[in-house]
């Protein structure tokens, strides 16, 4: 049995222990995607320090895999509810506003993740 097994697996374990702990799904994907940003940052540290001018070029790239891995765990994780969201509010929005006085404001739905808060657990 080695050690340093071990460790790696406790760390692994508790860097899943951090994601899950996450109040809320933002959240729990910023988490998820941190190892990526981490690596990003260490990524445009050595090129600043090796190669200044290629700096921004890495930092551009790197902000790019951080992006495309949120939105990767976001698809697999929470787009099925936020369509699922965005149907039934646009499914009751009729309705809603059949019920409501004449005189109140028509507000449309949003189709933005704003327009659906509480979707994400």
């Amino acid at each position: 049995m080695s050690l340093h097994k071990e460790f790696w697996g406790f760390l692994f374990l508790a860097f899943v222990g951090w994601i899950f702990i996450s109040p809320n799904g933002q959240t729990r994907i910023q988490h998820a995607c941190s190892p990526v940003g981490w690596t990003g940052n260490i990524a445009v540290s050595l090129t600043a320090l090796v190669l200044p001018k290629e700096q921004n070029g890495v930092k551009e790239w790197t902000g790019k895999a951080e992006y495309g891995c949120e939105y990767a765990v976001w698809r697999l994780f929470y787009q099925q509810k936020y369509n699922d969201a965005l149907k039934q509010a646009q499914g009751q929005a009729p309705a809603a506003a059949k019920s409501q006085a004449p005189a109140s404001s028509g507000t449309a739905v949003s189709s933005s993740p704003a327009g659906t808060k509480g979707v994400l657990p």
